[in-house]
């Protein structure tokens, strides 16, 4: 069986990095304590009078920003700096992924191919009527696993480490059955800590605020992800997307998916209409919406109807598409479950932000 994982943010903080937006703009704004250049002010003024919760946010008010500048020249060294601060971050965040992944491996490279113990029982059945993995017949199972990723960090790399070769071998046990798992390598959409200058902006034109920068080709290299990738390097980008449609599950997992990756959401409808893959969406749900049995099924419903008007435009959706569109319900697939995510995160941010306050 042939699966892939797209992979969000929510990657990274399930494995104790801090890398939401909030900590990296109280990071961004630690560093401008201070006096700071012209260019910057009028960013990071507008950043930090909106509400901004996650990182498509960033991306979409980013676009916004060029209406508080007359000059590109000025809008660019100003989102240059930020994504120069980011690189820093990211790349503290990515130690403590390494140290974490190194601990906890196993549980992590077990849950690559376990992910079925955490769907409910409908969306199991369908699961297990497609691909029969209860069947006694079945003593040994075969995995390779595939990864689409957006963020800039190196963690499922890190996993990889823990192996040889190129393509990795791993055995794991799933639903009490021996089962051969491979490793391919990773493919970064947007980039990563590895290369030289990651891509960070919008998803088209319509979404940058300040009219006179559209026709600038500087701010479509830039600032449009979908142009800068090509531009970068159009066969990565083409390799990505060709992924979608050569594997049997798809598993998103800690992807906000916001209007700043329509294309992508649109790529992966136009495969499940062509194809018949499985998609598993994992989805950050509160705990306290559970009060009941009957409610984890109406929340379910809920979270798939959203991912549902992501990846389809109105009257594209159908019975077939529907039934193979399945929600993933935990916050703990690939973490120790003794362990306080949350504490983690913030034990992290604070060796992060300390390591700066020192310097000052």
């Amino acid at each position: 069986m042939k699966i892939l994982y797209i992979f969000g943010n929510g990657f990274d903080l399930s494995l104790g990095a801090p890398t939401d937006y909030k900590h990296f703009l109280k990071y961004y704004n630690t560093l401008k304590s201070g006096k700071i250049d012209s260019y910057i002010e009028p960013l990071l003024n507008h950043l930090n009078k909106k509400q901004i919760e996650t990182w498509f946010d960033l991306e979409l008010e980013l676009g916004k920003a060029t209406s508080c500048y007359k000059k590109v020249d000025d809008f660019l060294k100003a989102f240059n700096d930020l994504r120069r601060n980011m690189t820093t971050y990211m790349k503290r965040c990515n130690d403590f992924l390494t140290e974490y992944i190194n601990d906890a491996s196993p549980i992590i490279v077990n849950n690559l191919c376990n992910f079925q113990k955490y769907l409910l029982p409908n969306d199991l059945y369908e699961y297990e009527r497609k691909y029969g993995f209860l069947s006694k017949e079945k003593e040994k199972l075969e995995f390779e696993i595939y990864a689409l990723t957006l963020n800039y960090t190196l963690a499922y790399e890190a996993i990889q480490e823990q192996c040889e070769n190129d393509i990795r071998l791993w055995d794991v046990d799933v639903l009490e059955k021996h089962a051969d798992l491979k490793l391919y390598n990773c493919k970064h959409l947007h980039r990563s800590l590895k290369d030289k200058g990651f891509i960070l902006g919008v998803d088209n034109e319509t979404q940058i605020e300040n009219q006179e920068f559209v026709n600038d080709e500087r701010i479509s290299m830039k600032l449009i992800k979908p142009y800068a990738c090509k531009s970068i390097n159009e066969l990565i980008n083409k390799q990505c997307y060709e992924m979608l449609s050569k594997v049997d599950i798809i598993i998103i997992y800690g992807c906000s998916l916001g209007s700043t990756d329509k294309t992508l959401c649109s790529e992966i409808g136009k495969v499940l209409k062509s194809n018949n893959q499985i998609v598993l969406y994992k989805f950050e749900y509160d705990e306290t919406e559970y009060e009941n049995d009957d409610d984890e099924v109406l929340i379910n419903g809920k979270y798939k109807k959203t991912l549902i008007d992501k990846l389809f435009s109105s009257g594209e959706i159908n019975e077939n598409i529907r039934r193979r569109i399945h929600i993933i319900q935990t916050a703990k697939m690939f973490n120790d479950e003794n362990n306080n995510n949350n504490v983690c995160l913030e034990e992290n941010f604070k060796k992060i932000l300390s390591s700066i306050t020192s310097k000052k």
